[in-house]
């Protein structure tokens, strides 16, 4: 039960200065995600704080101004979220698969 309820308090936000400003956005409130969400040109932070986990997905085509905002933000919601000190942000990098590999 409780893995459920920490999949349903999960949520996905698009970091992305596509309109001149760097911006945060909700792309989805709750389970289940897509990889169809995740945009190469884009960083995306999937905040699961409430079972100690943030994620921040890099895409390959991210200019170096998402990627640090998306590593500032991640670690800006402990902290406004009041989620424990000890919750832990991973960084996960999109690839690009080599032609005999499969995605």
């Amino acid at each position: 039960m409780a893995d459920i309820a920490n999949r349903r308090s999960a949520k996905l936000y698009m970091v992305s200065d596509a309109s001149g400003s760097m911006k945060l956005s909700v792309v989805a409130e709750e389970n289940p995600f897509s990889m169809a969400m995740l945009l190469s040109e884009e960083c995306f932070i999937l905040d699961n704080g409430a079972a100690r986990k943030i994620f921040v997905w890099k895409g390959k085509d991210a200019n170096p101004q998402e990627r640090k905002a998306a590593m500032k933000n991640a670690e800006a919601f402990i902290q406004q979220m009041n989620y424990p000190a000890n919750t832990q942000v991973q960084s996960i990098y999109e690839t690009i698969p080599r032609d005999n590999e499969l995605c």
